[in-house]
């Protein structure tokens, strides 16, 4: 291995020493860099995930509304189609207006 001294003074400085502590520095400071990235985009990704969380929990109460709606309008419907059959044996003119109701 080629090395290269110079006295300065009172001081010897080797020179391959100096050049491969440069490029460890230069290494190093892009690690540093490399991982503050990392690290935003950690916290980035994070505040997405909790986001989809908290949407997908708005969804699922949604959902549960919309269903219990659902069940509740099916059962209204239900009734309507009995009253607009005993209806129509009594007074036709009852059973168009229920019909209407449903749609």
């Amino acid at each position: 291995m080629f090395t290269l001294e110079v006295k300065f003074g009172f001081f010897t400085f080797n020179l391959y020493l100096i050049r491969l502590l440069i490029f460890f520095k230069t290494g190093l400071d892009q690690l540093e860099r490399d991982l503050l990235e990392v690290n935003s985009n950690k916290d980035a990704l994070k505040k997405n995930f909790l986001e989809l969380i908290e949407l997908r929990h708005i969804l699922l109460k949604a959902g549960n509304f919309f269903e219990e709606v659902n069940m509740n309008n099916n059962c209204h419907q239900s009734s309507f189609f009995v009253y607009q059959r005993f209806s129509s044996e009594k007074n036709s003119s009852n059973s168009i207006f229920c019909h209407h109701l449903l749609f």
